[in-house]
């Protein structure tokens, strides 16, 4: 129990697992910026994860009526920008490894 309040644990553990997420969606919108996709990266640092979060609260207030619901959807909306980014770095790192193989096998 933290500082003996009980109502505060599941929050602490929720905002402790978004943590993680949150270091994974800088790393991702790091490796956005590396690779030049400047607008990409503009979009996942500044914008993104607030409106996922925003349209996963609108969505989830309509159908549960939870206490913790806006800790919930801001880290649902951490899950899916950690997967769409972990997604896009992955197709952009083999996208570029494919056309390094091709330029080394033509030059």
């Amino acid at each position: 129990m933290f500082l003996k309040k009980p109502q505060l644990t599941f929050p602490f553990k929720i905002s402790a697992f978004a943590l993680l997420l949150m270091m994974l969606r800088f790393v991702n919108s790091e490796v956005y910026r590396g690779y030049g996709m400047i607008a990409v990266y503009a979009y996942a640092q500044h914008v993104s994860y607030f409106l996922y979060a925003l349209i996963l609260l609108g969505a989830g207030s309509l159908f549960f009526n939870n206490e913790h619901l806006p800790i919930i959807a801001y880290t649902a909306g951490l899950i899916l920008l950690t997967i769409s980014g972990t997604w896009l770095v992955k197709k952009r790192i083999l996208s570029k490894a494919s056309h390094v193989v091709n330029e080394i096998s033509v030059g």
